[in-house]
């Protein structure tokens, strides 16, 4: 009876690391699919207040401003990749990229209203709740 004790802690151990470790690569999943949500709703919204610049450039500026930032907030991604579109009355913001860890592919899009800048980040608010 004296070894069942290392018998038992032999099998619960791992399985216990194992569950952390899992939770732990989960979370940092999720954090990163949060933080490139925000980071395009921030982006959008930084590019949509220059309003007396051209479309090209704010699409140069949104763009450059998206990937920068995207790359500076994530932990444990690569090939991270922006695409933006603008339209007469959208801007939308697309990353798409791989996790490293799990080697999960993250695609994220984000989208805000242009001709009413402040029904827009009424919807964020209401998505960021949700």
């Amino acid at each position: 009876m004296k070894g069942s004790l290392t018998v038992e802690a032999a099998f619960v151990f791992p399985f216990c690391f194992l569950v952390i470790g899992i939770v732990c690569l989960l979370g940092v999943f999720l954090y990163n699919q949060a933080v490139l949500k925000m980071t395009g709703y921030e982006c959008i919204l930084q590019t949509m207040e220059e309003r007396d610049l051209k479309e090209e450039v704010l699409l140069e500026n949104l763009l450059q401003r998206a990937e920068e930032n995207g790359k500076a907030r994530t932990l444990g991604i690569e090939d991270l990749n922006a695409t933006v579109r603008i339209t007469a009355s959208k801007v939308s913001l697309k990353y798409q990229c791989v996790q490293t860890l799990l080697n999960l592919p993250i695609e994220i899009s984000v989208a805000c209203d242009r001709v009413y800048p402040e029904t827009s980040l009424r919807l964020m608010r209401r998505t960021l709740r949700e």
